[in-house]
């Protein structure tokens, strides 16, 4: 393998590691209930060490060596005594202290516990008790810590076993803490009260040691070798399980034992790697994860690097710890909550011995608080080993952290960004004095309508003077809220934006009279006017068409009607309504009341022939009456329509009839008749007519029209 591909492979198994790892750390920022164990087991598993007996095992545990025969109660197998214990046989042990012993405090992905003698293991979580012959199992990947009564602390790396074995006494009546670790790695963590007395013990299939103040660290391999480094200030003692000889390990010494072997001589452990330059603040998503970085100097001969992040707020708690390869200088820790952090990395050289930690690197991961129109911002899914995007739909606004400016892209450094166009850029901020604070990819998602990308135009149809609707889909990786905004030109106006159900929305619009033949509705997810919208419907305006009327049916067959005329009739002051022996020509009033009677008939649809009789109570001038018949004949012509205009010609008879002294006699007058009007059929059956009619009277060379002008009303018989 190349030495890039190396490289290459490292970085991306701490990326790796940060990017699946470190979520669960995010679920258990804020510890949960406290999960209680089963009651406290009446007796525990315990493995018989080289040099046991059962005065010294009862001394350890049950705090008095005359107390032995409760262990030859619980194992009847041992037989009588005198007896010797095999190393590596299993005693079964009584529980005098029914209080748990550890409790879980630190929890990253999965870890595993199980009872002393049971065979079902159970998920771990922060608060879980641990009892005395209790296991402890981290997961690939996983990280625990485990926390005693007297608050000394055990840190599991990936991959480790522990058994739980609690409180015990030495001869000399000290009190400790007892671990068996079976394989894997774990780091003790003892505090300043601890001085220099050893208080907590951990055994592994090859060894067992003591440890001091500060902290140490244990790894067994698969082969059971054991190795010891010291990074406390206290002293670790370390000898083999078969009691050949005792190593005391003192700060920035290590030491290892083989099966069948004593410990190797105290040696000086690698040098930790010195750290580079580089930015010590970060910037994340509100309420999301966010990553920190930095790079260290190489360290000659070194065979790996272990990497270890920290909250700064719990000194000793250990979010991620990772092994990279040597050839790597850099980590980048993802998927980290907002806070305060604490970094070191530690040498591990050829023989596997690792270094103390650096110093610790402090780096701050600053929020960056984001307020999205509609809907909350997410992490979108990232490949492996790659930074989390941060999704956000057009029109989010982000908000600088306090004392610090960001830009977006190439955008100018503002307090306050709006993420507008669909696309990725990068947000990065700086502080006042101009120290770069590196931040992380925003995606601005597209919403449009499905199998549609970007900014969109949907085209509509819109009748001037008249209401309009569009029901509109969008589509978008991230919810949308229940509010649409729209912006119309002045030629439409808005009614209302209502939501049907998520991503489905109506739009109500009016186009107005004066709307120009094209007119433009914006859509926003914001508010702000000055948000870019993120598509827009055109509306294609045309003028209303007239709704043809349904011309008159044609009648199966001829038609009748029958009715009655109420009008008025106009006689001028030259006239020829006078018998003709008379001298003086008498003058009527102008206007007369006058009904008539008709009748007719219409053969075709346009075409109608009528007979009329009338009466006319005519008055002279002098207040006298008298007495107009008539009779008329003619034919009217008209459009098949429900309301149509007419014309009609024919000839009319009118006698007069007045015995009055004054009166002028009786007379009998014949000429044309010619009438215009217009007709409405209300109803198949009935119908209405207005018309205004002139009869013509001749006086030798000389015309003299009557006009007349009515109403009438007339039934309609015959076929529909």
């Amino acid at each position: 393998m190349s030495s890039s591909s190396v490289r290459s492979w490292s970085f991306l198994s701490l990326a790796s590691f940060a990017a699946f790892n470190l979520v669960p750390a995010v679920v258990h920022a804020e510890p949960p209930a406290p999960t209680a164990a089963a009651a406290a087991p009446r007796s525990m598993d315990y493995t018989v060490q080289p040099g046991d007996t059962c005065i010294g095992i009862a001394t350890r545990f049950l705090g008095d060596g005359k107390l032995y025969p409760q262990i030859h109660e619980l194992n009847p197998d041992l037989g009588p005594t005198p007896h010797k214990l095999a190393p590596g046989s299993v005693l079964r042990l009584p529980v005098i202290d029914p209080r748990p012993d550890a409790q879980v405090t630190e929890v990253v992905r999965e870890v595993q516990a199980r009872e002393h003698a049971g065979n079902h293991w159970q998920r771990a979580e922060r608060g879980f008790d641990l009892y005395r012959g209790w296991h402890v199992s981290t997961l690939e990947e996983a990280l625990a810590q485990l926390t005693f009564r007297d608050d000394s602390r055990l840190e599991m790396r990936e991959n480790t076993l522990v058994i739980i074995y609690g409180e015990t006494r030495t001869r000399a009546s000290e009190q400790r803490r007892e671990t068996r670790l079976e394989r894997g790695s774990l780091r003790t963590r003892l505090g300043e009260l601890a001085g220099e007395t050893p208080a907590l013990s951990v055994t592994t299939p090859t060894a067992y040691a003591s440890m001091g103040r500060g902290s140490t660290l244990v790894k067994v391999d698969e082969a059971g070798t054991s190795r010891f480094a010291n990074h406390g200030d206290g002293v670790t003692s370390v000898r083999s399980n078969e009691r050949r000889g005792e190593v005391k390990l003192r700060r920035g010494e290590g030491s290892k034992v083989r099966r069948g072997k004593s410990p190797t001589p105290a040696k000086a452990l690698p040098s930790p790697p010195q750290w580079a330059g580089g930015p010590n603040a970060f910037v994340g998503a509100s309420g999301l994860v966010g990553t920190i970085a930095g790079t260290w100097e190489p360290v000659a001969d070194a065979g790996a690097y272990q990497v270890e992040v920290m909250r700064d707020t719990e000194p000793g708690s250990v979010v991620a710890s990772v092994r990279v390869h040597a050839d790597t200088r850099r980590y980048q820790v993802h998927g980290l909550p907002m806070g305060r952090y604490r970094v070191t990395v530690a040498t591990i050289d050829r023989d596997e011995m690792e270094s103390v930690p650096s110093a610790p690197r402090q780096q701050t991961l600053h929020d960056l608080r984001m307020e999205s129109p509609g809907s909350k911002q997410r992490r979108a899914p990232s490949g492996q080993g790659l930074p989390a995007r941060v999704q956000a739909l057009p029109g989010t606004v982000l908000y600088a952290p306090p004392s610090m400016t960001c830009r977006l892209g190439d955008s100018a450094w503002a307090s306050q960004l709006v993420a507008t166009e669909p696309g990725v850029s990068a947000v990065e901020c700086r502080h006042g004095s101009g120290a770069s604070a590196p931040g992380f990819l925003l995606e601005v998602v597209s919403v449009a309508p499905p199998q549609t990308r970007g900014s969109f135009t949907t085209i509509v149809t819109g009748v001037r003077g008249t209401e309009g609707t569009h029901v509109l889909v969008l589509d978008s990786p991230l919810p949308l809220g229940e509010t649409l905004h729209a912006s119309a030109s002045p030629g439409v106006r808005m009614a209302s934006v209502s939501a049907l159900d998520p991503g489905r929305w109506e739009l109500r619009f009016t186009t107005l009279a004066t709307a120009k033949p094209t007119e433009r509705i914006e859509l926003r997810l914001s508010s702000d006017p000055e948000t870019a919208p993120i598509g827009s419907v055109v509306v294609a305006v045309s003028s209303p068409v007239p709704r043809p009327r349904p011309p008159a049916p044609a009648p199966a067959g001829p038609t009748f009607t029958l009715g009655a005329y109420v009008g008025g009739l106009m006689i001028p002051q030259r006239h020829e309504l006078y018998e003709k022996a008379l001298v003086v020509r008498p003058t009527y009033r102008v206007i007369n009341p006058e009904f008539a009677l008709r009748v007719g008939v219409r053969p075709l649809n346009w075409l109608a022939v009528r007979l009329a009789m009338s009466l006319s109570r005519a008055r002279f001038a002098n207040d006298e009456p008298a007495s107009l018949f008539g009779g008329s004949f003619g034919v009217f012509a008209r459009l098949p329509r429900r309301v149509s205009p007419f014309v009609g010609a024919g000839a009319s008879l009118l006698t007069l009839d007045s015995s009055s002294s004054t009166a002028a006699g009786k007379d009998t007058d014949l000429g044309p008749r010619i009438a215009a009007g217009l007709g409405w059929a209300i109803s198949p059956r009935f119908a209405i007519e207005a018309e205004v009619a002139s009869r013509l009277l001749f006086d030798h060379s000389t015309i003299f029209p009557l006009w007349s002008a009515g109403l009438t009303g007339q039934l309609v018989f015959g076929p529909n």
